[in-house]
Formats: structure tokens, C-alpha cells, sequence
């Protein structure tokens, strides 16, 4: 079933694309549209408009498309593994009582400060502060869309949750108890989403793609080790990390290109 949802979603983005990115009278000249061009030239000009960096629906949203079939792709396989409880499931649990046996006092202490990073406490205070400083610079769409991108986010982590409705781990050696369900993780999630969007949103103001890279790097690098605090700490699954990066990429990569498309 959720194998066919996933079908379902990735033919509705393509054929989205396919629809969008039909060029328009705008772009074709009245000579070209007399002159009878054969199938392969319709084709490879079609194409070539998928990869131009200045149309409004261009590369953007050829890249965004596909990073996005790629993550709903993963997130789909942990859910299909999740909701049948086959071998994930399993080795979920081995995975978790293997890690929290190699881990010390100390060490969950100073991941426990790391975790916070992706908490309520960090990001609410950071949205406000990024988006009075957007504001104030009047990039009043890129406020919207931070908003966008991180509550959007969470209610859409809180709706996977229930829909899921996966319970938390039961490790002996866990270093605290959290409550709610674990799929999928949220401060795996909402790490993602605000650290990505926050990378993107400064790098659009820097011109040198080396910048925009170096920034992208930190915030995936930050996202990581968010996740792997969740599992250091004995309170989600390693599924429920996957597939917090995994929503969380599709989201943020649905954030980016509206914000792309509608500056072109």
C-alpha cells in the first residue's frame, strides 16, 4: 500500500513538472512553431530547458524534483520495513542495544547538550531571531519561508507520528525517557529544516557558490550529529533517524524550490 502511495506521489511530481515546464508561447517564436520541428528537436529543446538556471521553471525545480523522489523514495522503504515489521525492525533493536552498550556517562551527557540544538527551547527563539533579522534587511519572503519550512515541518512531523503511531525505544541503558511516538525522529527532522533553511537563506546573500557549498556542508553536518545524538541518548530507533532526515530533505527541498521559482 504505501509502496503504491509512494507511486502515486512521484507520478503526481512528474507529471506536475511535465505540465509546468511546458513551454510556453512566450518561449517559442511564431517562426518555430511554423517551421515543423521534428520530435527529437522538440525533445532535446525540452530537456534543455529543464537545466537552464534562469527559467522559472528550470534547473531549480529539476533539482528539487529529483532530491525529493530520492528522500520520499527512502522515507517510503523505512515506512513499508516499519509498518510490516520485518528485518529493520530487528535490527533496530540490536543496533540500539549494541550503541548504548559502548557508550558512557559522559559521552550522553555531552549529546544530551547536542540534542538540544533541535529542541523547542533553540528553534523557536532562532526562527524569531532570523526572521526579525530578515525583516529588518526587508526579505520579507524569505521570513515567510523560514516559517514555512520549520512550523510547517512540525506539523507535518507531529501528523507522522500519529499516523505511525510507532512507540518509543525500551532500552535498559538509555540516558532519559522521552514520550510521544518515535517515527519519525523530530529533532532529526526539524534539525534538517532549520539549519538548511538557515544555510540556504544566508547563502543567497553571498554570491561565491564556495560560500553557499561551505554553508550547506555545516548545516548537514549539524543535522548529523543532531541524529546521532538521538540514538547515543537511547531514545529513537535508527529507522526513526533515517526517516526524520529523510521527510525532512523532501520538505526542505519543497521549501527551496517555491522559494527559487518565485523569484525567477
Amino acid at each position: 500500500m504505501e509502496c503504491i502511495l509512494l507511486l502515486l506521489i512521484v507520478g503526481t511530481g512528474i507529471a506536475a513538472w511535465i505540465g509546468l515546464c511546458r513551454p510556453t508561447g512566450e518561449e517559442q517564436s511564431p517562426v518555430e512553431e511554423k517551421s515543423g520541428q521534428t520530435i527529437f528537436m522538440r525533445i532535446q529543446a525540452w530537456f534543455c530547458q529543464r537545466f537552464r538556471r534562469n527559467s522559472k521553471f528550470g534547473l531549480s525545480l529539476t533539482i528539487g524534483l529529483v532530491v525529493s523522489m530520492l528522500a520520499g523514495w527512502l522515507f517510503g522503504e523505512l515506512a513499508d520495513e516499519i509498518l510490516e515489521q520485518e528485518l529493520l525492525t530487528q535490527f533496530d533493536l540490536t543496533f540500539g542495544e549494541g550503541l548504548l552498550s559502548l557508550v558512557s556517562e559522559p559521552v550522553s551527557q555531552l549529546f544530551f547538550a547536542i540534542t538540544m540544538a533541535a529542541s523547542p527551547f533553540v528553534l523557536i527563539p532562532g526562527v524569531v531571531l532570523v526572521n526579525l533579522w530578515l525583516v529588518n534587511r526587508r526579505r520579507i519572503a524569505d521570513a515567510v519561508m523560514m516559517a514555512v519550512a520549520v512550523g510547517g515541518g512540525a506539523v507535518i512531523n507531529l501528523t507522522l507520528k500519529v499516523l505511525f503511531g510507532r512507540p518509543r525505544p525500551d532500552f535498559l541503558d538509555m540516558f532519559y525517557e522521552e514520550v510521544g511516538f518515535s517515527f519519525p525522529s523530530g529533532h532529526a527532522m526539524l534539525s534538517v529544516l532549520f539549519y538548511g533553511m538557515l544555510a540556504y537563506l544566508l547563502g543567497r546573500s553571498m554570491g561565491v557558490w564556495g560560500w553557499r557549498v561551505f554553508l550547506g556542508l555545516i548545516a548537514a553536518t549539524i543535522a548529523l550529529v543532531i541524529g546521532l545524538s538521538r540514538l547515543v541518548l537511547g531514545v529513537h530507533f535508527l529507522s526513526d533517524v533515517l526517516g526524520g532526515w529523510a521527510a525532512g530533505i523532501v520538505w526542505l527541498s519543497a521549501c527551496i524550490t517555491a522559494r527559487e521559482i518565485s523569484d525567477r
